[in-house]
């Protein structure tokens, strides 16, 4: 649902401390069992998952790629040296090509697919 974080009341206070921390500091933070059951249903998918990314353009990539480690838009027009309606721009033919209808389906679409198998390498 967009969230940036999601402990389970199973896990540790020291994890759900830390990923209170993580979130506050712009990170995502996702207990272990849940990162586990996104990776697996992801790597699953195999082909058909990958035709459905393939359909972005390398800038798209990108954008989705830094929408996945939690950037927002004016961070990503900063680091990608473009204008905020440039990266809007992108943000709505990402959506389209991936039918997704709402920013939090796209965000949630993009963090899942930075922390998937089949991920692009992180590049800072």
């Amino acid at each position: 649902a967009g969230s940036k974080g999601y402990v389970s009341k199973a896990d540790t206070p020291r994890a759900i401390r830390q990923a209170i921390l993580d979130v506050l500091s712009g990170k995502l933070a996702y207990s272990e069992d849940l990162k586990e059951l996104m990776l697996t249903d992801l790597c699953r998918m195999g082909n058909k998952r990958e035709d459905r990314f393939a359909l972005l353009t390398d800038r798209e990539l990108e954008v989705f790629y830094q929408l996945g480690l939690g950037e927002t838009t004016r961070g990503i027009a900063h680091k990608l040296h473009l204008s905020i309606k440039t990266v809007e721009t992108y943000r709505e033919r990402i959506k389209q090509k991936l039918n997704l209808s709402n920013a939090n389906q796209l965000m949630q679409q993009a963090t899942i697919w930075v922390h998937s198998c089949n991920g692009l390498p992180d590049k800072n």
